[in-house]
């Protein structure tokens, strides 16, 4: 409030105004200010500037460029990414039944396993991936420690999930059984398993070359079979092939657990309308950009700063799903009540074009 005739504090004298703020006695000559001004330099404005500028380098490091000399550059970011990790984060997600993307990603300290736990939640009605906090655990991956993860979601969207994509870690099958979700099992790892034990031009033997790359080619054939009859006629062909007594130990290992978890793997067919991606390529692209900008970190603690605040700074990924997703824009008419009708999507995937 200004005070027109207001007295000084000290003599309870005229006082002289220069400005708004600061004041003069007439009496002893004293002056103050209304408002004081805090002392000392300016204090630096936190911008989410210099988090996305670091992470954004071909080498994370926050002790480059500008006049300060490292020690207290890196100080300065330290500071900056607390600040930043304090914030409470801002999460969106489309509605529609949501799929869950998982994978772990192994770290090592001082002989000490760690594994940080990803999680992304993807929308059926659209193609982007949203990347949650990542939670650090010591210890190798566990099923129990999956759990924790999972019930760290949000329970908004924890209650809309349906489906479970991963690589098929131990202790998957009893976590989609115990939430009641769809499993899909990534491609990717299957294929990369099968690529190792391929052989190839270094193979000498002719006859276990062929058997191999039979084996190969039934397996990727079983993956892309939208014919539930077509595909069981491929799966008994290779079950004959990997009862053989040439067959690979490793190779028969691995096209039995396919042939096992056959519905796991051909799920994203089963469930159209959940757009189901056949592989989990969008968290192993996060974990790419995780490893090549916290490979010099030395504890867990600093790991799990930077991994969230990569991740909420990259908190949105292109993650598509199958493509009978295109059939849901391009035939509405034939989705109903959450399921295609009755031999509309057959007729589709067949070729057959009608109104």
């Amino acid at each position: 409030m200004y005070k027109i005739h207001a007295k000084s504090p000290c003599c309870g004298e005229r006082i002289i105004r220069y400005g708004k703020r600061r004041h003069k006695c007439t009496t002893c000559a004293r002056t103050w200010r209304t408002r004081k001004k805090r002392r000392g330099r300016k204090r630096i404005r936190r911008t989410i500037a210099s988090i996305e500028r670091v992470f954004s380098a071909p080498r994370a490091s926050p002790a480059s460029g500008g006049r300060l000399p490292a020690p207290a550059l890196r100080a300065r970011f330290r500071r900056t990414l607390q600040w930043f990790l304090n914030q409470q984060p801002q999460l969106t997600i489309p509605d529609g039944p949501l799929v869950l993307i998982v994978d772990g990603l192994w770290f090592k300290f001082q002989g000490v396993h760690w594994v940080l736990y990803l999680c992304a939640l993807k929308s059926s009605r659209e193609s982007t991936a949203y990347f949650l906090d990542p939670i650090l655990l010591e210890g190798r991956e566990a099923m129990e420690r999956w759990l924790r993860a999972i019930e760290a979601i949000p329970a908004e969207y924890r209650k809309r999930i349906s489906a479970f994509v991963s690589d098929g870690f131990h202790g998957s099958k009893r976590i989609v059984a115990r939430y009641g979700w769809v499993h899909q099992r990534c491609h990717f790892h299957l294929i990369a398993q099968l690529q190792m034990n391929r052989g190839g031009w270094k193979l000498k033997n002719q006859e276990g070359q062929l058997l191999r790359e039979r084996i190969y080619q039934d397996v990727r054939a079983a993956l892309k079979e939208r014919g539930d009859e077509r595909c069981g006629v491929i799966t008994k062909r290779l079950q004959g092939l990997i009862a053989l007594s040439t067959c690979p130990r490793r190779l028969r290992i691995v096209a039995h657990d396919f042939l096992a978890n056959l519905d796991s793997f051909r799920a994203y067919l089963h469930y159209p309308d959940l757009a189901l991606p056949e592989t989990t390529n969008t968290l192993e692209s996060m974990n790419h950009l995780i490893r090549e900008r916290t490979r010099t970190l030395p504890t867990p603690a600093s790991l799990r700063a930077w991994a969230t605040a990569l991740i909420r700074v990259n908190r949105k990924l292109v993650c598509n799903g199958y493509n009978t997703n295109q059939i849901l824009l391009l035939y509405p008419h034939m989705y109903t009540n959450g399921n295609f009708i009755d031999g509309s999507l057959k007729r589709v995937l067949n070729g057959k074009v009608f109104d």
